[in-house]
């Protein structure tokens, strides 16, 4: 039995250290980025692209708007109110994954109940379950509406995560702001 409790908590542990993926996309030079420190919210700002897992609330998309503007103005650009006297618009694109696997495996076996015996192939099933979710910001160019930068990132949730998504929330959209060029180094 103890055993059984320290592999499942070694699993767990283990599936809990997966890291968080990320990357980015920008056909601006960097130095845009430098120059253009204003940011208003896009009309259609919040997106959900899928959510097989149920794991998106109106609540959950407010935590991600909060969390994108707290980031952006702590490296230094200034949101603004009104789209109209912003440089740039950000937006946010969502969604969660869930992938089922099954596969089976087969070895000999030569014990049956205390006795040896010629053996035999037993097959044994697997089935393994993924939740992922995945979270893009997008910034584009407020008057002709060009897009300038995506980043992106997505990692692998669990029930803690559904329950209290703000911690998780928080680490993706640093982890993205981290792939924004200029992001590091405020206008002076």
């Amino acid at each position: 039995m103890k055993n059984l409790i320290i592999c499942s908590l070694v699993i767990v542990l283990s599936a809990c250290a997966t890291p968080m993926q990320s990357g980015s996309t920008c056909v601006v030079e960097d130095e845009y980025f430098q120059a253009h420190r204003s940011i208003a919210w896009s009309d259609d700002y919040a997106r959900i692209s899928q959510d097989p897992l149920d794991a998106i609330a109106p609540v959950t998309l407010e935590q991600i708007r909060m969390e994108i503007q707290a980031q952006f103005t702590e490296i230094g650009f200034d949101f603004v109110a009104d789209a109209a006297d912003a440089e740039m618009l950000v937006s946010f694109v969502v969604a969660t994954r869930q992938e089922i696997s099954t596969g089976a495996y087969a070895y000999p076996d030569g014990y049956w109940w205390g006795v040896y015996r010629d053996p035999v192939v037993v097959v044994q099933s697997t089935t393994t379950e993924r939740r992922e979710a995945y979270l893009a910001i997008d910034l584009t160019e407020a008057r002709s509406e060009r897009p300038l930068w995506r980043g992106w990132a997505q990692q692998p949730v669990y029930d803690a995560n559904r329950n209290n998504p703000a911690p998780l929330i928080k680490k993706a959209v640093a982890s993205i702001l981290t792939e924004l060029p200029g992001a590091a180094r405020p206008a002076s």
